[in-house]
């Protein structure tokens, strides 16, 4: 049995997907679908599956659990944070509305709204283990979804990996080279502006 992808590898996946749950822009689910995608066997598909949807788990009940128990001091400190601000009031209407079905289709089919909906969660402190089994049921969903994803798309997938790296260097040295001209034109207007006052 060959396989392609190291224990390294898959805790990098792990903490990926895990800091994802905490409203961390991670891309987590770019990774989960290219990592699938790089597999070599079955065997190594199922291993990636379940080091994702452990670290989906532990990570959305984590921050349920956090909110929970430090909601006074967290919210607080989160209605400062402008993000949170515009999505504390669209949370709340919609879980008014349809709790556990929010919680639900937020693990996969909103899975951008899912960390907020995990601190939410636990602010108004849901009952646990409906939150837990809600959580269960829509990660083992999201892991599935976008597995297949990469599994059916791997050819696709790998052609624009290879794009990527192709032309990676030749836009990274374009973005420094607009980086840097861009600060030398402006020293030179201010200069400019300092000798003629």
């Amino acid at each position: 049995m060959i396989f392609s992808i190291t224990i390294l590898d898959l805790f990098f996946l792990f903490g990926v997907v895990f800091l994802a749950s905490f409203a961390i822009p991670t891309f987590a689910l770019l990774f989960i679908v290219s990592f699938v995608a790089g597999a070599v066997s079955v065997e190594e598909i199922l291993i990636i599956c379940f080091f994702a949807l452990v670290a989906c788990i532990l990570g959305d009940l984590l921050t349920y659990a956090l909110a929970r128990t430090f909601s006074r001091k967290f919210e607080t400190n989160l209605r400062h944070h402008p993000f949170v601000k515009n999505k504390e009031a669209q949370i709340e209407k919609l879980f008014e509305k349809n709790g556990s079905l929010l919680i639900f289709f937020s693990r996969f089919f909103m899975s951008g709204v899912g960390p907020y909906i995990n601190y939410y969660a636990g602010f108004k402190k849901l009952d646990f283990k409906r939150f837990f089994w809600l959580v269960i049921s829509g990660e083992i969903i999201y892991i599935a979804l976008y597995s297949s994803l990469g599994y059916f798309f791997k050819d696709t997938w790998n052609i624009i990996i290879d794009l990527i790296e192709q032309y990676s260097v030749i836009v990274v040295v374009s973005i420094l080279i607009i980086y840097f001209l861009r600060r030398f034109i402006k020293s030179i207007i201010i200069k400019r502006r300092n000798q003629n006052p």
